[in-house]
């Protein structure tokens, strides 16, 4: 009986192509692994929460960031990284991961309780064995946060006092352009405090030719 192997040289040569490309599938998908493993040991070493995604799939995370959302070593595996962004702030999250965005954002942080919290995403874009992953820092900004509604609140309170004083109250910059300014003398020049501030005198009072 004739061996039908021989009868079909082209349906051999393919089904040894296929081996050897699982074959390197298999090796690159090593690599990979090999090449997380190693970024996550160095992120581990810093005090910065760490997550690696490919198409806003979570591949892995460092305990910090586990910490920060409130979740086990390996709950975030798997999971898509806008399941721990604020519902309003889903859309924003979904732009910039499809967009491959890169460059530092704002949003919501969504933990495990289902509390929010702000946070700042820096994303870094890189390619392996064609794949285009990703990877970013996120940074628990709460205090910051905090710290500049404070600062706010005092500002306010500031230019409450300065703008119940009929004198012309202002404080000006080392070149001469005002830092701050009341009402009375916004008053007088015919703008609004944001429309002195950062100004010279001589932009709103030019001398008159005779």
């Amino acid at each position: 009986m004739k061996d039908p192997s021989s009868t079909h040289p082209e349906l051999i040569e393919e089904i040894s192509f296929l081996k050897q490309r699982i074959k390197e599938l298999e090796q690159s998908e090593l690599e990979l692994k090999i090449n997380l493993q190693r970024f996550k040991s160095l992120s581990e070493a810093s005090l910065e929460a760490v997550v690696f995604s490919e198409g806003g799939i979570i591949l892995d995370a460092n305990k910090t960031l586990n910490r920060l959302f409130g979740y086990g070593d390996e709950e975030l595996r798997g999971r898509s990284a806008a399941d721990f962004i604020a519902p309003e702030k889903k859309p924003l999250t979904i732009e910039k991961i499809l967009a491959r965005a890169e460059g530092a954002y704002e949003t919501l942080g969504l933990k495990k309780d289902g509390s929010t919290f702000p946070i700042e995403v820096t994303p870094h874009e890189f390619e392996h064995e064609g794949k285009k992953l990703r990877i970013s820092v996120v940074r628990d900004i709460s205090e910051r946060k905090q710290a500049e509604e404070e600062i706010g609140k005092q500002k306010e309170f500031l230019r409450k006092v300065i703008d119940s004083i009929p004198a012309f109250v202002c404080v000006k910059r080392i070149d001469g352009t005002f830092e701050l300014a009341n009402k009375a003398l916004c008053d007088a020049y015919g703008t609004d405090p944001e429309g002195l501030e950062g100004h010279k005198d001589i932009e709103f009072s030019p001398l008159d030719e005779e």
